[in-house]
């Protein structure tokens, strides 16, 4: 019976294709200043009523495309060379037409992973200075995919405010080795560059990976969890997180209650006191009005609408608000999202203004922004900061708003309600389902992913999730040599940002266990891959944050990765890897990859190499460079059946590069 109804259904399409869509949608990915990937088949998609059909045209090149029974439509053109800017257009019945402006042809890489890569331009060294390089860069685009989940299928689309052309305040906002990456890129070929980044802090492998993945590589239990939703859904998880549903939320109020009940009116037209409200730029932070603790603020705008918006329905689009918010127009509340939902900061929030509302002339909006846990505030781009009756939008981004502070928090509050709603973003295919699926109708060049610091808990598990991510990304893209280049995890020793390690702490430290380490091993595995390049980044980690702001050098490695893998530089080297290990007599030499020229170390003498017997006891041993071989020994080991190089959570002093000023990874091996 299925079958019948899906040669039915195909049947019926066919019939209706001969009619072109009087309405149809682009999908998300496609969009003024995108750049679409050289040399490669342009696919353009959408939906539209099944049956019916559009066209599409670029740079003199058109094609036809019929919906299917689900409602897409692809329209495949002729590869092109690099270049630009082009006009695209996609045509349906009596006139009805989307053009997409600025479209450039060149080099696109996809960006993924967690906190690593989703980490921020404005955090990293030298933030100013880097931002303002995107001053002359305009033909590198930045594409930020929206963070949300779907449990248990697939989304057909994905979620983006869109595609920008870097600019300082873009650039500021965007993934540090994303945008870092993508300028040294374009200064090398000269080309056009788009980098699309889709990363999520805090997530571990298995959301980004998909159910059929999962159920092809033998992986049962995610397999059959990403099938569903979580067995703990989100209002179940807040009774057992508060004792009683909401209860953190009521108590975080509780405590200011006398601050509420004296801002209680802040909404209104004419309030009191207006002149004690400051004036600030939005759409930012709260860190940058030097608020750093969980806080609820207002804020204010006088609007100015001209009479032909007058009466009308409006859209006022906000980007996203970190964590909740509650919005009024003329004084009447127009929206708001709470924790009664999930994950609310990644909410993008578009309210409908009713006609009746709006006035020619002033106008006012206020927007009380609660923020519960870490930096508050604004995440969106200007661009998309606005009050619209379509195509006719008031800008609302600038420096013309009003600030107050309701209440900032008195004392300790646990535990964190942030803890309660990112839960479910780690379950089995839930991100790939709503934020990589919808990309993989879009070619790219390659992808560059960081990502495990939150699988080294359970690290014998990682290399073979990490080869299934790759394999299938690879088969869901249709491309079975995508290039894939990953970051090893960097140093750390204890997530305490402001903690100093002690002077001697090196000196001291003796061979020791490493999940870590493991990690990194598992990482490396990956290697055996065809088209896939490792970046170390141990040597530019910070101890005491997860979070090292040196993002230059790993955007520049990569940078090197992709220019010897991708585009032809072969006299380059990757970073140096254990190749085998051997006895000779009481030493072990050892021999690694990417070691043409010789090897070096920076410092006087090679440190953290490790030497055990039959006992399994670690000491550190002595070792000396050979040309493009390494020989260890140790007075304290006669018999090594064992030996490590950087096995640590925290190597940040292993100090063996290669001529190209590349660290050797880290390694362990019996003998």
């Amino acid at each position: 019976m299925k079958r019948v109804f899906l040669t039915l259904s195909l049947l019926l399409c066919a019939a209706l294709s001969a009619e072109f869509a009087e309405n149809f949608k682009l999908h998300n990915i496609y969009g003024d200043h995108m750049v679409l990937q050289r040399d490669r088949d342009i696919v353009i998609t959408g939906t539209a009523a099944c049956g019916k059909k559009v066209t599409v045209t670029l740079a003199g090149n058109s094609a036809t495309a019929v919906a299917d029974r689900n409602g897409v439509w692809k329209a495949v053109l002729p590869a092109m060379s690099a270049g630009g800017p082009h006009t695209l257009t996609v045509s349906g019945k009596k006139g009805a037409q989307r053009t997409l402006e600025d479209v450039m042809i060149g080099e696109v890489w996809l960006c993924s992973g967690q906190s690593n890569m989703a980490f921020v331009l404005r955090d990293a060294f030298n933030w100013q200075a880097e931002c303002d390089t995107a001053k002359n860069l305009p033909d590198l685009r930045l594409f930020d995919v929206n963070r949300r989940v779907s449990f248990g299928k697939k989304l057909g689309d994905i979620e983006s405010a869109g595609w920008d052309r870097a600019t300082p305040n873009g650039a500021k906002w965007f993934s540090a080795i994303g945008f870092l990456f993508g300028r040294e890129l374009q200064k090398s070929l000269g080309v056009p560059v788009g980098i699309i980044n889709s990363s999520w802090g805090g997530t571990s492998i298995e959301p980004w990976i998909s159910r059929q993945a999962f159920d092809s590589n033998g992986f049962k239990i995610e397999a059959q969890l990403a099938a569903k939703k979580p067995a703990v859904d989100y209002q179940k998880l807040q009774q057992l997180k508060g004792g009683k549903q909401l209860a953190w939320q009521a108590e975080f109020f509780k405590r200011h209650q006398k601050e509420s009940a004296a801002a209680a009116r802040w909404q209104e037209i004419n309030i009191p006191d207006e002149n004690k409200w400051q004036n600030v730029y939005l759409p930012l932070r709260f860190s940058d009005f030097r608020v750093y603790t969980p806080a609820v603020l207002w804020f204010r705008k006088s609007v100015d609408v001209p009479p032909e918006m007058a009466g009308r329905d409006l859209e006022l689009s906000l980007g996203f608000v970190d964590d909740c918010d509650e919005t009024f127009f003329n004084g009447y509340p127009v929206g708001s999202n709470g924790m009664n939902k999930s994950q609310p900061r990644w909410i993008p929030r578009r309210y409908k203004i009713p006609g009746y509302l709006v006035k020619a002339g002033k106008n006012l909006i206020a927007v009380r922004v609660i923020n519960f846990a870490e930096a508050g505030g604004f995440h969106t781009k200007e661009r998309n900061f606005y009050l619209a009756d379509e195509p006719r939008r008031i800008m609302l981004a600038g420096k013309d708003w009003k600030m107050r502070v309701e209440f900032k928090l008195k004392g300790k509050f646990a535990p964190s309600p942030r803890e309660v709603y990112d839960t479910t973003k780690n379950h089995p295919s839930g991100i790939y389902n709503a934020s990589i699926a919808g990309l993989q109708r879009f070619p790219v060049r390659g992808v560059l992913w960081y990502q495990g610091e939150g699988n080294a808990h359970r690290a014998e598990r990682y290399a073979k999730r990490f080869a299934t991510l790759i394999n299938s990304w690879r088969k869901e893209w249709n491309d079975p040599q995508m290039p894939f280049i990953f970051a090893q995890l960097s140093s750390l020793e204890k997530h305490a940002p402001g903690m100093k390690i002690a002077a001697d702490f090196y000196e001291k430290l003796a061979p020791r266990a490493s999940n870590w380490a493991a990690l990194r091993e598992a990482q490396t595995a990956a290697l055996s891959l065809p088209a896939t390049d490792m970046v170390v980044t141990t040597d530019v980690g910070n101890p005491v944050d997860i979070h090292p702001r040196d993002k230059q050098t790993v955007a520049k490695r990569m940078h090197n990765a992709a220019m010897k893998m991708v585009y032809g530089r072969k006299e380059l080297l990757s970073t140096p890897v254990m190749k085998s290990v051997k006895r000779s007599g009481k030493a072990v030499i050892v021999e690694f990859t990417n070691s043409r020229g010789g090897l070096i170390a920076k410092g006087d003498k090679l440190r953290r190499f490790a030497l055990a017997g039959k006992d399994g006891i670690f000491h550190w041993a002595e070792a000396v460079i050979n040309g493009e071989k390494v020989i260890v020994s140790s007075e304290k080991v006669s018999d090594p059946t064992e030996i490590r190089y950087a096995w640590d959570n925290n190597p940040i002093d292993a100090n063996l590069f290669n001529k190209a000023g590349l660290p050797a990874s880290g390694f362990r091996a019996k003998l």
